[in-house]
C-alpha cells in the first residue's frame, strides 16, 4: 500500500532521532530514501498477487536492492538463509504486512496469510501477533469501522493497549525494534490522527525507528483516511518503476482505487475468465 510507502519515505531521515518536531517537510531532495520496510512491503504484496512462495519472493527483491537497512539477523536470512535464526519478533514481520489487510477476505484469512507471510522468517508468537495486529487493522478500517471500534477491537483480539497520548510517547524517548513495542505506538499514531499526513507526522514526532513507525502507520492511515494527492505526487519521484507496477496491480486485485497522482493510472478491475480466476477468487476459495 502507497501509504506504508510513504511513511517509510518521509521517516527515513529520522531514524534514531528523537525530539523531532512536527512541522519538518516530509520529502527531501538528497535525504529521503526508501528502506527495507518499503522493499518487503513490495515483495510481499507482489508474492500474493503472483501466488508465489513469500520467502523466495522477499529475498529476490531484497537481492535486487541491497544495502536498505536490513537488520544483521534478516541479512543473514536473505544471504545464508540454512543458518539464519528465524524465530526473531522483530518489527519486520509488521512492517511489511499490509498487503494482508488489503487482500483477505475476512478476520479468517487475515489470520492464515498473516501467519504464511510472517513465519517464513518471524516464526515468534511476538511477531505473528504483531503483524497480526496491524493486518487485522487494515481490513477493520477498510469494513468501514470507527476508529474507536477498532482499537477496541484490536486491545480484545491482540492485548496491545492503545490508550497513550501522542506527547507521552514522544517524552519517552524510547527506540525499540521489537513488534510488542512498535506496533501499539505505530497504530496509535494512526488511529489519534485526524488525517494521513497527522499519522505521518506523529510518527515522526514520537521519534525511534521512524521509518518503521511510519510505514505501519502510513498503512492504517490510508485505509482510514486516504492519502492527500499531493503527498502522491511528491512521494513519485523517489520510487522505483517497479514498485509503481506492483502496487498498481494491488490496487486492481483488491477492487480498491489506486491513490492518482501525475500519469499514474488505476487499472481496471480484474475480470475472471475461464481457466484463469481471478486474484481476489483466489483467496476467497483458497484462504476463507
Amino acid at each position: 500500500m502507497l501509504g506504508c510507502i510513504i511513511g517509510d519515505l518521509a521517516g527515513s531521515r529520522f531514524e534514531g532521532c528523537s525530539q523531532n518536531p512536527k512541522d519538518v517537510p516530509l520529502f527531501v531532495r538528497h535525504q529521503t530514501t526508501f528502506t527495507d520496510d518499503s522493499i518487503c512491503t513490495i515483495a510481499v504484496a507482489e508474492a500474493l498477487l503472483n501466488n508465489q512462495p513469500v520467502e523466495e519472493t522477499l529475498r529476490s527483491w531484497c537481492k535486487r536492492y541491497p544495502d536498505r537497512g536490513y537488520g544483521s539477523r534478516f541479512r543473514q536470512w536473505i544471504y545464508m538463509p540454512e543458518t539464519a535464526d528465524r524465530h526473531s519478533y522483530g518489527n519486520g514481520a509488521a512492517m511489511r504486512i499490509a498487503p494482508v489487510g488489503l487482500l483477505a477476505a475476512d478476520s479468517q484469512a487475515v489470520t492464515r496469510l498473516t501467519a504464511m507471510v510472517t513465519d517464513v522468517s518471524h516464526d515468534h508468537p511476538e511477531a505473528r501477533r504483531g503483524a497480526g495486529a496491524v493486518a487485522a487493522s487494515i481490513r477493520l478500517a477498510l469494513s468501514g469501522l470507527e476508529k474507536r471500534a477498532i482499537g477496541a477491537e484490536i486491545h480484545e483480539r491482540y492485548g496491545y493497549q492503545l490508550s497513550a497520548s501522542i506527547q507521552d510517547l514522544h517524552d519517552q524517548d524510547s527506540y525499540s525494534e521489537s513488534c510488542q513495542d512498535t506496533v501499539p505506538v505505530a497504530l496509535i499514531c494512526a488511529l489519534k490522527a485526524s488525517c494521513f499526513e497527522e499519522a505521518i507526522r506523529n510518527a515522526i514526532y514520537i521519534g525511534g525507528d521512524t521509518d518503521t513507525i511510519a510505514c505501519i502507520a502510513g498503512g492504517l492511515a490510508e485505509a482510514l483516511y486516504g492519502i492527500p494527492a499531493h503527498l502522491v505526487e511528491e512521494s513519485q519521484p523517489y520510487l522505483p518503476g517497479a514498485f509503481l507496477d506492483v502496487l498498481q496491480r494491488l490496487y486492481a486485485a483488491a477492487s480498491q482505487p489506486m491513490p492518482l497522482a501525475g500519469s499514474i493510472k488505476a487499472l481496471p478491475k480484474p475480470t475472471s475468465q475461464r481457466g484463469s480466476p481471478s486474484i481476489m477468487g483466489w483467496f476467497n476459495s483458497f484462504f476463507v
